[in-house]
C-alpha cells in the first residue's frame, strides 16, 4: 500500500469531514453497523483509489510538460547560445532528476517490501510443515 497520502494534511482533513458526512447519512439506515462499516471502508477505498490516480496523473504531467520545455530551450539552444538559456536548462533538467530519483527510491523501497514479505511467507510456510512433521511423528 501506498502510504504517501497519509502524510498529506489536506487530504487527511478532506477525508475527515467526507467520513463524518457519510455517517451522519449512513447511520441509521440500516440496523446493522456493520453494513455501514463496510461501506465505509469501500466509500474510503474509492476516495484513495480516485485521490492516487489524480496525483499520478499530476505526476506524468509534470514529467511531460519538463521534458517537452527543455526539449524545446536545447533547440533553442542550439540556434543561439545563451548563457541564462543554458542555466534555464539546468534547472529544468535538475527538476526532471529530482522527480525520477524519488520515482526509483519509491521502486526499489517496494522491491524492498516486496523482498521481505515473501521472505516471511516462505519461512511462516516453512515453520507449519515442521510443525506438521513434527506432529504427524
Amino acid at each position: 500500500m501506498n502510504t504517501s497520502l497519509l502524510h498529506d494534511e489536506v487530504f487527511n482533513n478532506e477525508l475527515a469531514a467526507d467520513l463524518s458526512l457519510f455517517f451522519e447519512i449512513n447511520m441509521g439506515s440500516t440496523d446493522k453497523v456493520a453494513m455501514v462499516w463496510e461501506a465505509s471502508k469501500a466509500h474510503i477505498r474509492g476516495k484513495l483509489i480516485a485521490q492516487t490516480s489524480k496525483r499520478k496523473k499530476e505526476y506524468k504531467d509534470t514529467i511531460q510538460t519538463l521534458q517537452v520545455e527543455v526539449s524545446a530551450m536545447e533547440r533553442e539552444l542550439a540556434r543561439h547560445y545563451s548563457e541564462n538559456l543554458f542555466n534555464d536548462i539546468c534547472k529544468f533538467k535538475f527538476k526532471l532528476h529530482e522527480i525520477f530519483n524519488k520515482k526509483a527510491e519509491y521502486a526499489l523501497f517496494r522491491l524492498k517490501t516486496t523482498f521481505y514479505e515473501s521472505r516471511e511467507k516462505q519461512a511462516g510456510s516453512s515453520l507449519d510443515s515442521s510443525k506438521s512433521k513434527v506432529l504427524h511423528m
